[in-house]
């Protein structure tokens, strides 16, 4: 059988509302503590983003790709649509006709021997075009 303790042994014990009180303080100091952290940790989030902001744009900044067109050097040799002499050229072409669509150019299309029905299909479609 179990004996019964006197009271003031309860609450040492923390049958009584006495521990609650020890509890719910504690929850409190821990809530507080949190918030303190975060308070604290906001600013330095912040002080990080901008800081890769600034990064980036930094890498952006130094990161232009090579390209062909970016290192081509200016060429006297390129056409320019300003020269009459180009023009005059195309004028004296055989191809002039065509080019000035006073006249349709003759094509001749062709299919292999053992064509699909796929290109059966396209080839009336291509020559009404």
């Amino acid at each position: 059988m179990r004996r019964e303790e006197p009271e003031s042994k309860r609450k040492e014990k923390g049958d009584g509302q006495g521990q609650d009180r020890k509890e719910r303080r504690k929850k409190e100091e821990r809530k507080e503590g949190g918030k303190v952290k975060e308070e604290k940790k906001i600013p330095e989030r912040r002080e990080k983003k901008k800081k890769k902001r600034k990064r980036k744009i930094k890498l952006l900044a130094k990161k232009i790709p090579k390209t062909i067109e970016n290192t081509r050097e200016e060429d006297e040799i390129v056409c320019r649509s300003d020269e009459e002499e180009l023009f005059a050229r195309y004028d004296a072409d055989e191809f002039s006709v065509i080019r000035k669509r006073e006249s349709n150019p003759k094509i001749l299309i062709t299919t292999c021997r053992f064509n699909s029905s796929i290109s059966i299909v396209f080839s009336p479609i291509f020559c009404g075009i």
